[in-house]
């Protein structure tokens, strides 16, 4: 079995190679506009039962030529500050870059797994969101690339003409996130373990629902095994909590000095976002197994590691 995974050395891509490469030979493509060749020597350095390959490959610009048996399609920038920097490469990706992943997948009768977002939601007007929502968008706002991107792309792979399934995913964080990337776990962690000031935009009321990296790639995998076409909502249901509640925490967590300051909030900022699992439980027999606690623990340790490294 071969798998190709698109944007494989992006935070989520690189975590989900290490765990199909125990049991197919894997092809990571990615144009490395928002990771780095350090994931590609990890992975290429790992000791695994099936075969690495890396392309250097953008898919607005080409077909992937390889014979493969699954797809699982992550490639687009998936942060605020990546997107709003590279609007339109995000909106080619969405769109171009989709149909070439689709044509590659329809030229080798392979499967595609579209890794869509909460996004989609937009600034959801219901708690929690179910799939069956079509939310809350503002499609010339300062984040209609990205929201607006996977919109379209969730329209172009239903229409499309091969196997699919979509999966919609929530907050996701871990070891491995992209330092530079303004995620609020990964920012908050790095101030606080630097006793800088931990910024929160607006007022901090808004509610987050943070999904361990090991449950959102078990989740992943399970939907690409099942027949379910989606969307499925991927998320932890369990973790809902204030901006203001997850900087304490972390500030806790890292017993730092840092001050909780509030900056100005961002534009388009949804208010609540929150899902709910229910098919992913009743489809996939998936749901979170790791608190936020645990998963905020480990998240630390990796990125005390990269401090001290430094």
């Amino acid at each position: 079995m071969t798998t190709l995974v698109t944007g494989g050395a992006g935070f989520i891509g690189h975590h989900l190679i290490k765990e199909i490469i125990k049991n197919d030979d894997v092809i990571c493509v990615d144009n490395l506009s928002t990771s780095s060749n350090r994931t590609i020597k990890e992975l290429q350095n790992l000791s695994p039962r099936h075969m690495f390959t890396f392309i250097p490959l953008d898919i607005c610009d080409q077909i992937v030529n390889f014979k493969f048996n699954r797809c699982y399609h992550l490639a687009c920038p998936a942060s605020p500050v990546h997107y709003r920097q590279h609007s339109y490469e995000v909106l080619k990706t969405c769109t171009i870059g989709m149909f070439n992943v689709i044509e590659s997948c329809r030229r080798s009768n392979a499967k595609m797994l579209f890794t869509s977002s909460s996004d989609v939601y937009g600034d959801p007007e219901i708690i929690p969101q179910s799939e069956v929502y079509w939310g809350n968008v503002n499609p010339i706002g300062e984040r209609a690339c990205y929201d607006e991107g996977k919109r379209v792309g969730e329209a172009i792979m239903v229409n499309s003409n091969i196997n699919y399934s979509i999966a919609r995913i929530f907050n996701t964080y871990g070891p491995g996130m992209n330092s530079n990337d303004s995620r609020v776990v990964s920012e908050f962690i790095i101030s606080a373990l630097l006793d800088k000031p931990i910024k929160v935009h607006g007022t901090g009321d808004q509610h987050r629902c943070f999904c361990y990296i090991d449950d959102t790639v078990s989740a992943l995998i399970k939907l690409m095994k099942s027949d379910e076409k989606g969307p499925i909502n991927i998320g932890n249901n369990r973790t809902f909590i204030t901006i203001n509640k997850l900087a304490e925490l972390i500030k806790d967590l890292t017993n730092s000095k840092s001050e909780i300051i509030h900056t100005a909030p961002d534009k388009d900022d949804p208010k609540d976002r929150l899902p709910r699992i229910d098919l992913a439980k009743d489809k996939l027999n998936w749901e979170p197994t790791i608190d936020l606690e645990s998963g905020l623990k480990e998240t630390i340790k990796y990125y005390e590691k990269i401090l001290n490294d430094s």
